[in-house]
């Protein structure tokens, strides 16, 4: 996936991580005509996101600095800018989704998303997801060592359980940073 920024590639990296219903991705998908201080302009999404069953979305990423300029009429323009997009895309039939580091960079999620992106490869073995399954039926406590007991130790269980995280077999507790310290639930 092509990304103009790093702010950019974190955001695909959340939305991967924890937004179980996309069922497609596409960067710069096409151009969106919209009018704005009287003109007419062009705009390419930074992304469309699909999802089962609901309308496509077009995502814009920007920094806080691009949607709050400090100086008070580029704030203005910024603000008639941002709807005027919103208006073009919604009449196009599409959701519009303005995201910046706010939405974005918010700890521990991006801690925890990397990861998930980072051990990702995991998933894609099915004997590897058919263990992981058994062990975790197995689990009396819900913890990195007791799944790594179970799991065998020619697996990494912390990596095979960000594995299970990311397939929906199971949640870390999303409420501090993954670890070999992480509890979770069987899903």
């Amino acid at each position: 996936m092509q990304c103009e920024s790093l702010l950019e590639l974190d955001a695909l990296m959340m939305l991967d991580a924890f937004d179980r219903a996309i069922t497609n991705v596409e960067s710069q998908p096409f151009k969106v005509e919209y009018r704005h201080d009287g003109k007419f302009r062009n705009w390419t999404p930074d992304f469309l996101v699909e999802r089962a069953g609901v309308r496509p979305e077009l995502v814009e990423v920007k920094t806080l600095e691009r949607l709050y300029p400090a100086e008070p009429l580029a704030r203005a323009d910024a603000i008639h800018r941002f709807r005027a997009l919103q208006d073009a895309t919604e009449r196009k039939g599409f959701k519009f989704r303005l995201l910046s580091e706010a939405e974005i960079r918010v700890q521990p999620a991006l801690y925890n998303a990397k990861l998930l992106c980072r051990h990702s490869p995991l998933r894609n073995n099915p004997a590897l997801v058919l263990r992981g399954r058994m062990a975790l039926l197995k689990l009396n406590q819900h913890t990195i060592d007791a799944f790594q007991e179970a799991i065998g130790p020619d697996v990494d269980g912390f990596a095979m359980a960000v594995a299970m995280d990311w397939l929906g077999h199971a949640q870390l507790d999303r409420r501090s940073r993954f670890s070999r310290a992480s509890t979770f639930r069987p899903l």
